[in-house]
């Protein structure tokens, strides 16, 4: 799956970026986020999938961090299946 993501036309892999803005009510729809120099986009999303602390699951222990990660992992898994990718 990884093989075909990178190489995907409608795919963006972003790395050493910071999250700077979660929108959204209920659902999150975009983010923004910093690079590492410093230019600052928002990005419209779908298919994003949140863990850990941005949740608002009121224990924020590590186990529940990981064990929404794996959530959060496998339904990400599913989207990308159901996308044909």
């Amino acid at each position: 799956m990884i093989s075909k993501l990178e190489v995907a036309d409608n795919v963006e892999i972003l790395n050493s970026t910071k999250s700077k803005r979660i929108f959204g009510e209920r659902f999150v729809t975009g983010l923004s986020v910093e690079d590492e120099t410093g230019k600052i986009r928002d990005l419209d999303l779908g298919g994003m999938f949140a863990a850990g602390d941005v949740t608002d699951v009121p224990e924020k222990q590590i186990i529940v961090a990981a064990g929404q990660g794996c959530i959060a992992s496998l339904n990400t898994f599913k989207y990308l299946a159901r996308k044909k990718f």
